[in-house]
């Protein structure tokens, strides 16, 4: 439904991913709502674009790719926010750190495949 273009399929897996983000916002940190209810708002207003322009925008396939790749990040941040906010310990902190460094060895490897398959 939502693989028309990348516009729609990279914000209709950000609007899939956020939904536990705004949960545990509601139960724990309004912050952290308003925050995901922010990025879930530009990811919507994001796949209207994507359905209006439509062929305009081109498929990604690389794009595709790093979405899958970001799984892993994404479960490690999930389980490091929801450790801190019901524990209420600080040393989840670290899960966090992890799973950005994971995140950021994720888009550079990616970057330079596909870098790699432009030469």
């Amino acid at each position: 439904m939502f693989k028309s273009n990348a516009l729609t399929v990279l914000c209709s897996v950000i609007i899939d991913a956020v939904f536990p983000f705004i949960t545990i916002g509601m139960m724990w940190s309004e912050v952290l709502e308003y925050v995901a209810v922010a990025i879930f708002a530009l990811a919507v207003a994001g796949l209207l674009i994507g359905w209006y322009m439509k062929d305009r925008v081109p498929q990604s396939e690389p794009l595709k790719d790093l979405l899958l790749d970001l799984g892993f990040p994404y479960a490690l941040t999930l389980s490091g926010t929801l450790t801190y906010y019901y524990t209420g310990k600080t040393e989840a902190a670290q899960l966090l750190w992890i799973a950005g460094a994971f995140a950021l060895l994720v888009i550079i490897v990616n970057v330079i495949r596909l870098k790699s398959a432009n030469k």
